[in-house]
């Protein structure tokens, strides 16, 4: 029998007029047109505004386009445009032309964009000119944003029934197998209308869109804000997971409402250390996972007067069906904060497994009812009708979720029915285990997963220490240096020698870009180089490039002088090695061994960084001279230890104990080697410090090192996660790109591909700038940050020292607390420190990446090759990566490999098999089983092409 309150809750019936759900959002450009719809960052950064009226008129040429190209209402077309004003007109302009859209993130990998393509049967796709080919070859109708510029536009959006499916958002399934939710106007305009009205959204707010398009939250920041006239400020790829923008962004564009998944908004809260942005909020809406009460109270210290939301369901369920507005106080005793009740139009039972409900404060699984349903899943009648199912003459959804009711009506959220692990016999939530570290007050975020593998099973947490919030305000004490006479020098080398390896000596050249690359014979995968070349020519006015066409520029004559010539004779007489390795007759690994143009041997002579380790040497002396006591220090990107063994040499009487750290365990075998004489350590440190080198060195040496990271914020954790609460950290690193790094480092690099906008302020450019990089070392907690430059050189050289924490926390510790709080059973086995949660693409935690930091390498059972490709492999991976054994079960990466060792291994496979292995195959899966079928696939290819037939 259900109680009254449970009744009452239920009862949710309102009048929202049924709409589609664009209307409201094209009413508002017709009255007011002139309105700033969307704020947006453009390529260089700068602000960007689009109107009403501009947004409506784009999104009715492209649907006069799609009319044009025979599209129809109903059809399905996908939408693969990064998150911008392009975008939003291209949603709009699907939908004003009747069809229905589906959000496909340009990150997506090929084969499941396949997946998807052909699983929703999509009509069509509105794409960029970049990944036009990809539909084209599966025959898919596509229209590109120039297109739809060039279209007249419609007199207005096309009128269908609000019964018509809106958008499709294909969503991991349970098995790994995406699954397309389909879902109708009326349905997602329920949702939309109810939140606006519930907490007064209005034409004066603005929307921070930080949510990936393909994930439904992103479906409320567009139209729930201009269904009302609002405005949407776009969070773009550039700044992605990247707090210290958001908060700049939002703070310029007066940001009043945010909405994400409770990882991102502490991320913004933590960043947001002035309240430039959290303080100007009027309402927060966090939902897609657990809301602690710890977020709640941190925010509350930031913002008192707004509301914050706690919301909750299933993207099949049309965004949210139920919210939680928590208020000023949160009770410390709760696992989370309470799922709440029901929104308007909707309803939730909590039943068991016979489908019968769920006393009070019984758990059972979580079912949703009401007009936000979705039609089911696309082309998917079976999954559809499991999980849609028509109970007592209503239609539910089983969300596989598990709550309970509290007596006063609320709904309790407690997580995966998927997601309680059966741990020795206990049946264990690990929400409860996350839920608990929160509550430590040197705990500033946690998740917990159980881990299983072939022998055993054990459960892992991992762990973001908080620090006393505090940030020092770094002392740039000198950023210009003297080196404009290195510069000129290096820039005449550079354009020489790129010149001479693509031919361009005739200053009467004139040929198409493409067919000059397919001419000089260089191998596909360095087209990245080749462009990055190409560019830096035509920077340096060398060439022209126009219109694909390369002719000779003002400075094509460019010639080293005598003095330069001799300087760097070495090199330039390296351009043939170099071109070698373009057309594939070399490896890239072989400039490792280069005497000449190994990049570990360029830094032993290059002056500036050898003057940078006589600065370390004599603050180490120093310091012994001064106390007299041992001191701990470690070398992290320490390679093959020749730059270490240069500082040993200057540090020799002082008492020293020195450990060589690299990521990899080849260069750490080699290491070994070279120092084999010296009394050292040596360790290998991939993605967190282990525990037994946590807190533990007096001093963190890093040389040349830190721009060769992809994320830097975590290179600089690792080392203030190594130090000593008051160890100093020596960070010497460029500060400026040497121009001849463009005929060593980028060929390495290959162009600086994997240095985007992404991780680097400016795109194939692995440099961050003097006050960028003392403000990340600022950001992680060092109370103390100095900046000066190298004399004469492109170095600048930073100290950081003393950590911002009270006390330094360590696993044991942590470990006593959970065995005050939790069964003895409950206590993880295993805990690592990190600088941030692995998140998804939608900024929940990613599961997958917490459970493979956390695994177990040792436990892990090596299944032997069996083939005879994989026995050939397996002695290659071994070569290598310098271990004794592996399994074809093993990830190539895992076992101790990067990118240059992974590019050094098909090049090799391509000697010996002569056949083409991308780095981008090797990556979609690294296992040595994976890679070695993919040889014998590629081998029965060629055997098959070299068949011949004629008739009989």
């Amino acid at each position: 029998m259900l109680s009254e309150i449970r009744k009452k809750v239920n009862q949710t019936d309102h009048d929202i007029p049924e709409k589609l759900l664009h209307e409201d959002f094209f009413r508002n450009a017709a009255e007011d047109p002139v309105r700033i719809a969307v704020a947006q960052r453009d390529g260089n950064g700068e602000y960007e505004y689009f109107t009403y009226g501009m947004i409506a008129d784009k999104a009715l040429r492209y649907s006069s386009q799609l009319k044009k190209k025979g599209f129809k209402p109903g059809d399905i077309v996908a939408v693969v445009i990064e998150k911008s004003a392009e975008y939003i007109s291209a949603i709009m302009g699907i939908l004003a032309a009747g069809c229905t859209y589906l959000p496909m993130s340009s990150s997506v990998p090929d084969e499941r964009r396949k997946f998807i393509c052909e699983k929703a049967n999509i009509s069509g796709a509105v794409t960029s000119e970049e990944n036009k080919v990809f539909f084209e070859k599966l025959n898919i109708k596509t229209i590109t944003p120039s297109e739809a510029e060039t279209s007249e536009a419609e007199e207005s959006y096309t009128e269908i029934p609000v019964a018509s499916s809106a958008y499709i958002i294909f969503t991991s399934g349970t098995t790994g197998t995406p699954k397309g939710v389909e879902i109708q106007h009326y349905a997602a305009h329920n949702t939309i209308a109810d939140i606006n009205e519930r907490f007064g959204v209005s034409r004066n707010d603005a929307v921070f869109a930080v949510s990936e398009i393909d994930f439904d939250l992103s479906v409320y920041d567009v139209f729930g804000l201009l269904s009302v006239g609002g405005k949407v400020v776009i969070s773009d790829r550039g700044m992605k997971k990247e707090a210290g923008l958001w908060k700049t962004f939002m703070a310029h564009e007066n940001v009043t409402v945010w909405n994400s998944v409770p990882m991102l908004f502490e991320m913004l809260i933590c960043a947001d250390t002035e309240n430039e942005a959290a303080g100007k909020l009027k309402l927060a809406m966090v939902s897609g996972d657990w809301v602690y009460p710890s977020l709640v109270n941190k925010f509350r210290e930031k913002n008192s007067s707004a509301r914050m939301i706690a919301l909750g369901g299933a993207t099949e369920a049309s965004i949210w069906s139920n919210y939680f507005d928590a208020g000023n106080n949160t009770d410390p005793d709760w696992k989370s904060v309470p799922y709440g009740v029901p929104l308007y139009n909707q309803k939730y039972r909590i039943v068991k497994e016979d489908l019968t409900d769920c006393e009070d404060n019984e758990p059972g699984e979580i079912l949703i009812g009401g007009k936000g349903l979705a039609k089911g899943y696309i082309n998917s009648p079976d999954l559809t009708s499991e999980r849609f199912i028509t109970d007592s003459g209503e239609r539910w959804y089983r969300t596989g979720d598990k709550g309970m009711y509290w007596p006063d009506g609320n709904i309790e959220f407690l997580g995966r029915l998927d997601d309680q692990v059966k741990f020795g016999g206990f049946r264990v939530e690990l929400g409860e285990i996350t839920g608990k570290l929160l509550a430590h007050e040197s705990v500033k975020n946690a998740h917990s997963v159980m881990v299983q593998n072939s022998t055993r099973q054990y459960l892992a947490s991992v762990v973001v220490e908080a620090n006393d919030g505090s940030k020092c305000v770094p002392e740039i004490l000198s950023t210009e240096s003297d080196n404009t006479d290195i510069l000129a020098a290096q820039k005449q080398v550079n354009g020489f020698v790129i010149k001479k390896i693509l031919g361009i000596e005739d200053c009467s050249i004139r040929v198409n870009i493409d067919d000059h690359f397919t001419s000089l014979g260089f191998v596909p995968e360095h087209r990245n180089l080749y462009d990055y070349w190409i560019e830096s020519l035509k920077n340096d006015g060398i060439i022209k490039l126009e219109d694909g066409i390369i002719t000779a520029g003002d400075r094509f004559d460019i010639t080293p002088d005598k003095e330069v010539y001799e300087a760097f004779k070495e090199i330039i007489e390296k351009a043939d090695f170099i071109a070698d390795i373009l057309k594939g007759t070399r490896d890239k690994a072989d400039m490792l061994k280069d005497e000449v143009l190994s990049p570990e041997k360029l830094s032993a002579q290059e002056p500036g960084i050898l003057k940078s380790i006589d600065i370390i040497a004599d603050r180490i002396n120093d310091k012994y001279d001064d106390d007299g006591m041992n001191m701990n220090i470690a070398f992290t990107g320490a390679r093959t230890g020749l730059l270490a063994k240069y500082l040993l040499e200057k540090v020799s009487d002082a008492d020293v104990s020195l450990t060589l750290i690299d990521s990899s365990e080849f260069f750490i075998a080699q290491a070994k080697q070279n120092l084999a004489d010296e009394d050292c350590s040596f360790e290998i440190i991939k993605e967190y410090v282990p525990e037994e080198l946590r807190n533990s060195f007096d001093m963190v040496i890093s040389v040349n090192d830190f721009h060769t990271k992809e994320d830097i914020p975590h290179a600089v954790f690792i080392i203030k996660d190594m130090l000593k609460k008051n160890g100093t950290a020596f960070v010497t690193d460029l500060k400026e790109m040497p121009p001849v790094s463009g005929i060593t480092a980028a060929v390495i690099e290959n162009g600086f591909e994997r240095f985007t906008e992404e991780n680097r302020p400016v795109s194939k450019n692995p440099i961050v700038p003097p006050e960028k990089m003392c403000e990340y070392f600022a950001d992680a907690g060092f109370r103390k940050v100095t900046c000066r430059t190298i004399e004469k050189s492109v170095f600048m050289f930073i100290e950081a020292s003393e950590k911002n924490i009270n006390e330094a926390l360590s696993v044991n510790a942590l470990k006593y607390y959970l065995s005050g709080q939790l069964p003895e059973y409950m206590v993880p086995e295993k805990i690592i420190f990190l600088d941030k949660i692995p998140l998804n693409k939608n900024g929940k935690a990613d599961k997958d990446k917490i459970t493979e930091l956390v695994s177990e390498e040792n436990n892990i059972e090596l299944v032997p090759p069996k083939t005879e490709t994989e026995k050939k492999i397996a002695e290659l991976w071994k070569e290598i990566l310098c271990v004794k054994e592996v399994g074809i079960n093993q990830s190539f990466f895992q076992a101790g490999g990067d990118s240059l060792l992974a590019t050094h291994l098909l090049t090799v496979v391509k000697k010996q098999y002569d056949i083409e292995l991308s780095l981008k195959e090797m990556y979609n899966d690294p296992t040595l089983e994976a890679i070695a079928a993919s040889i014998d696939e590629k081998l029965a290819e060629n055997n098959d092409d070299d068949t011949e037939f004629g008739e009989i």
